[in-house]
């Protein structure tokens, strides 16, 4: 429970010097207002420590120098009265003066340090404010229900008097965090995106989401999902049974080449969309000819195999990602020769810190920026399915694998080639430096928070479209269900009277 102020007591913030009200049974050790002055004397007494323990360095420096002369000089008298005649000045009436010693200063290298960390930590602060206003220009141009993108230290969801808090974190100093409050049946908030998550989510904003048919999705900093908390989902007993005898009737395979085809035209819609990429056009006649395959009247028989169409898909990929490699990203004149080299142009769709070469854990910005898409995409899906009942478990076109719910990133694939063009649309308008990415001691390569709320923000296809493919899904299951049924009962009729 947050402490209430002492309206008795008034007391002067160090930082502001404004006058405040402490927290009581705090009134003696409390010094600042707010907690914007509290990260400010922070950051003081931080940089005085940090100067501190610089001059105590450079003092150790300056007395191991002065004791490694001192032997020196005992090794040899000339040399020692040189060093005596050079420390000490005579006086008229023959008295010896000592010259003052000088005070320690830091070594040119560690002011250099120092310079480079203020030089880092305005960069950060400017690559915060930036793309926090991208963010705010993006949620303006929503329309219908909103979404709500959290990022940095201190976000919190909690409620008061039945109205739902929700409280942005800190990502730079200074900054304001705004304030949300949410009221039941007068809110328009359809979902809630958490990056990073470093705040507080308590028990009953999840139990005050859920009854909102809000959705609650946690991301890690590497564009993972950790978790995705949507309201109650629907169980459709008999879509669920059509699910699991797909595979015995062959109707997977028939679902794994619909949504194959799905997912080729969305990809050649991006490619013509962006002609600029440098294997748009081989990539477009590689995904044309894959199409036109799955288009025949009559199959081969390869396409008639679950694992072929899985390969096919795979080729089909891998031809699409081609034509992304080479493509330049817009950098800052001074930050080209700053950034690795790797960072300047569109990698292949994979990673080497990853099992498999997946591009989990990315090592350059594109495919980072591609893993934020995606998770936003996989969380949005993951709904969709809830909401109409499915297993989501059960899938047709990836193989089953444990702790991966394979229909999800099946409907996935209808809408890829969409959230792609998002993100090349954001990597055009975009100038990036080096300040809006860090690395990780393993080589991997992290988003701005800031810059990962602006990515969610620009790269998240609307709701309506994955619940529109949801229900096609769900259609194909059950007519193709009916059709089964019917013939089964006719079947067994003609059996009888004969």
């Amino acid at each position: 429970m947050a402490r209430k102020p002492n309206l008795a007591v008034l007391s002067m913030c160090v930082v502001c010097e404004g006058s405040f009200h402490p927290h009581r049974g705090r009134e003696t050790v409390q010094r600042v207002c707010s907690h914007r002055c509290a990260s400010v004397l922070g950051t003081r007494a931080l940089q005085a420590k940090r100067v501190e323990q610089s001059t105590q360095r450079a003092s150790k420096q300056q007395a191991g120098k002065q004791s490694h002369t001192n032997r020196q000089g005992r090794a040899g008298s000339t040399s020692k009265n040189a060093r005596r005649t050079s420390s000490t000045l005579s006086t008229p009436a023959g008295g010896v003066i000592t010259a003052p010693e000088t005070a320690a200063v830091p070594s040119a290298d560690v002011q250099a340090r120092e310079q480079d960390m203020a030089a880092a930590g305005q960069e950060w602060l400017a690559s915060g404010i930036r793309f926090e206003r991208v963010t705010a220009e993006l949620t303006k141009r929503e329309r219908g229900s909103r979404t709500l993108i959290l990022a940095g230290h201190g976000a919190n969801l909690r409620v008061e008097r039945d109205a739902l808090i929700v409280t942005e974190g800190h990502t730079h100093n200074p900054q304001t965090p705004l304030t949300y409050t949410l009221f039941r049946g007068m809110h328009d908030v359809e979902r809630i995106i958490c990056l990073n998550p470093s705040g507080m989510l308590s028990f009953p904003a999840v139990q005050w989401c859920a009854e909102q048919d809000i959705t609650v999705t946690l991301l890690d900093r590497s564009g993972g999902v950790l978790a995705t908390l949507t309201p109650e989902a629907k169980v459709d007993v008999l879509l669920r049974r059509q699910q699991y005898l797909a595979s015995t009737s062959g109707q997977d395979v028939v679902i794994a080449r619909a949504l194959v085809r799905r997912k080729l035209e969305r990809q050649l819609q991006t490619l013509q969309e962006h002609s600029a990429l440098p294997g748009a056009e081989r990539a477009a006649e590689v995904l044309e000819q894959a199409l036109s395959w799955l288009s025949l009247p009559t199959l081969p028989p390869w396409l008639e195999s679950l694992s072929m169409v899985r390969t096919y898909e795979g080729r089909a990929a891998s031809a699409y990602f081609a034509a992304w490699v080479g493509l330049p990203l817009c950098w800052a004149k001074a930050d080209t020769k700053r950034v690795p080299p790797h960072w300047l142009n569109v990698r292949a769709r994979n990673s080497p810190l990853s099992h498999n070469g997946m591009p989990r854990h990315a090592v350059d910005p594109t495919n980072a920026l591609l893993n934020y898409a995606y998770a936003v995409l996989e969380s949005q899906t993951r709904a969709a399915l809830s909401r109409h009942g499915f297993d989501l478990a059960c899938g047709f076109l990836h193989a089953d694998t444990d702790r991966r719910d394979s229909l999800v990133y099946d409907l996935m694939e209808c809408e890829r080639g969409a959230v792609d063009g998002l993100v090349l649309d954001f990597l055009r308008a975009t100038t990036f430096h080096k300040c809006d990415f860090t690395v990780v001691s393993d080589g991997s390569c992290r988003l701005h928070p800031q810059l990962a709320r602006a990515v969610v923000a620009a790269c998240r296809v609307p709701q309506a479209r994955l619940e529109e493919q949801a229900r096609w899904l769900r259609g194909v299951l059950l007519q193709e269900g009916l059709v089964q049924a019917v013939v089964s009962r006719s079947t067994a009729t003609r059996g009888r009277i004969g």
